[in-house]
């Protein structure tokens, strides 16, 4: 062919029949995608993601993304005999949600255990109720023989009648001979019947602060009422659950666990979660995941966050240090579907559970609290806390530190500032996290500022669906409640944040998350207030922030930006198909569905 003599309109035409031919042989070579997903909406969550929204077509081949456009010829030659389409017409496309905070292993361990959740999730709203749901799952498990221990979980006071707190009394009404211990829903405390005081040792003479870090709370006249907070409910849980093993046998328990572990891995597909956390990993819960994963049952990604005490204790001047096993673990998944992403800390407990540490006095105290003075209190002495962090980032790996009291957060931050300001707070690939931040103080948001290359707060928004009313009417003064969670705030000063759901405490639904960080709408209103937020100071933050925080925020938090939460070109094929626009606000947030879940390339949710 005479290239010289052509034309300039010619040469094009030839050159693009040229091109075509190649690129038709490169696709029958075995190119094509996978999947295709089709006329819907695609919201890439790019930093550079101007319009936010764009019509447009995504293609998956293996695991990877590998075109998103308007293309038709394009997407004509990535179809081959095979591929499968997607019809997402009137849908919208996501990266697939990430986990900054949860517990999937604990969610495992608990449907070992009777339902006590009360509204908006159950049914418990009084301590018959409970009483009622127990004696139920007793008969359901265990017939007319007497189990050996029978728990309860995630009974809420703020929703029981009168916000009665149960006694030992009241789990004595389920039995005297047998223990029965019921676990609150933050996770931390408990109430055990007198058969499981028994069995740990307490008695109306034990010391209230007779286990480091815990309490072993008293009526008034100083006899114990059968609750326990922090790490005296830690000492009858690990009881609870060692009655169950030697009942049930370590193999029996272990086959459930795996079963319930699995469960739960479809239920936060369900959910559009595609990277899943065990934010407070114990050894049991590690070992499981391992063993899930050794037996190639694990689908999406996990990671562990090892839980500072059981794996670091000090007796008697003598360090037992094992954190270092993890340092290898440390943002790599290797040929494994889980990872290491920090260590976990607890500074104080919660604000629903009125143990979060306070730099001021709650409105109500719990029972056997001095209202004069009950402010909460810090996990840890403030030398203790700053050797802990110390001792985890010396074995390379940064942590995530439990925090709801503006005290324990105060306590967190001084200790970031000063290891800062001397150069020991490395730049790591995941971050450090200070978790949950609801009694976040506005003059503490500036130390976030100095720190964001190093430490990002993880905020737990449900909280205001859910606590908004029992925050007003019965735990915090009212200026305080208004400001919980200052989404807001953080926001407006550039601070990178994440949300959460916590799960168990709250089941693992990010898009509620988004809801009730743009909305703030209470599920039982207060007086005539639906909203928990000041309109002198809202703290509502947009649908798109908030997205942010469980997708490419989410992402940059676990060290995976350059992999996921964001729709582009060559990064995984996580991807959530949702059942409309969720930045429409014509339908809320909470009742968007989530209709397709793909992990790596392949459908989780619904199953095939």
């Amino acid at each position: 062919m005479n290239m010289k003599k052509m034309s300039l309109k010619k040469m094009v035409a030839v050159v693009a029949l040229a091109l075509s031919g190649a690129c038709g042989a490169l696709y029958a070579q075995g190119n094509y995608a996978d999947v295709i997903f089709q006329g819907g909406s695609v919201i890439p969550m790019s930093n550079t993601d101007g319009a936010r929204i764009m019509l447009a077509d995504l293609a998956v081949r293996g695991d990877r993304i590998v075109y998103i456009g308007t293309d038709r010829k394009r997407l004509d030659l990535l179809k081959g005999p095979q591929t499968r389409t997607i019809n997402c017409k009137d849908k919208t496309l996501m990266p697939g949600f990430i986990d900054a905070h949860a517990h999937i292993g604990l969610y495992a361990a608990t449907r070992l255990m009777a339902d006590l959740s009360g509204p908006p999730y159950g049914v418990d709203t009084s301590i018959a109720v409970l009483s009622n749901i127990m004696n139920r799952f007793r008969k359901d498990n265990y017939g007319n023989t007497p189990p050996a221990v029978l728990i309860g979980n995630n009974y809420d006071d703020a929703y029981l009648a009168n916000n009665k707190q149960p006694t030992k009394e009241d789990l004595d009404g389920i039995s005297k001979d047998f223990p029965v211990y019921v676990i609150h829903v933050s996770g931390h405390m408990g109430v055990a019947n007198t058969a499981m005081l028994r069995l740990l040792g307490f008695n109306n003479s034990t010391p209230a602060d007779v286990i480091e870090g815990g309490t072993v709370v008293k009526n008034a006249d100083g006899t114990i009422n059968g609750l326990l907070l922090e790490n005296a409910h830690l000492l009858a849980s690990d009881k609870a659950i060692g009655l169950l093993e030697q009942s049930m046998g370590k193999d029996a328990l272990n086959k459930k666990m795996m079963q319930y572990l699995l469960e739960g891995e479809k239920l936060w597909f369900k959910n559009g979660i595609t990277t899943i956390c065990e934010g407070r990993t114990f050894p049991p819960l590690y070992d499981l995941i391992r063993t899930a994963d050794s037996l190639k049952k694990l689908k999406a990604d996990y990671i562990l966050l090892p839980d500072f005490d059981a794996y670091y204790q000090v007796k008697n001047n003598v360090v037992n240090n094992n954190l270092g096993q993890f340092k290898a673990l440390y943002n790599n998944y290797g040929n494994r579907r889980y990872k290491v992403g920090a260590v976990k800390l607890s500074f104080d407990g919660s604000p629903q559970g009125r143990d979060a540490c306070l730099s001021y006095l709650y409105k109500n105290p719990p029972i056997g609290q001095d209202p004069a003075t009950y402010k909460g209190r810090l996990e840890y002495q403030p030398a203790v806390a700053k050797r802990n962090v110390q001792a985890a980032l010396a074995a390379g790996l940064p942590v995530h530190i439990h925090c709801n009291g503006d005290s324990a957060i105060g306590e967190a931050l001084s200790i970031f500032k000063e290891l800062k300001a001397n150069n020991q707070l490395p730049q790591t690939a995941t971050k450090n996290v200070i978790v949950h931040n609801q009694l976040l103080r506005q003059d503490q948001i500036a130390a976030y500022i100095d720190l964001k290359d190093q430490v990002m707060p993880s905020f737990f928004p449900i909280h205001t669906y859910i606590w908004g009313n029992w925050y007003l009417s019965t735990v915090l003064p009212r200026e305080r409640a208004l400001y919980i969670c200052p989404l807001k705030d953080v926001y407006d000063k550039g601070i990178p944040f994440t949300l959460h759901t916590d799960s168990p405490i709250t089941p693992p639904d990010l898009l509620m998350a988004v809801y009730s960080a743009n909305t703030r709408k209470m599920y039982r209103p207060y007086g005539d207030m639906t909203v928990l937020d000041s309109s002198s100071n809202s703290q509502r933050i947009s649908l798109y922030a908030a997205f942010k925080g469980i997708t490419s925020e989410a992402a940059k938090q676990w060290g995976e930006y350059d992999r996921k939460g964001w729709l582009i070109e060559g990064h995984q094929a996580d991807i959530v198909v949702l059942s409309t626009n969720p930045l429409d606000r014509r339908v809320p947030t909470k009742d968007v569905k989530v209709e397709f879940t793909f992990k790596n390339g392949e459908q989780v949710y619904p199953d095939l």
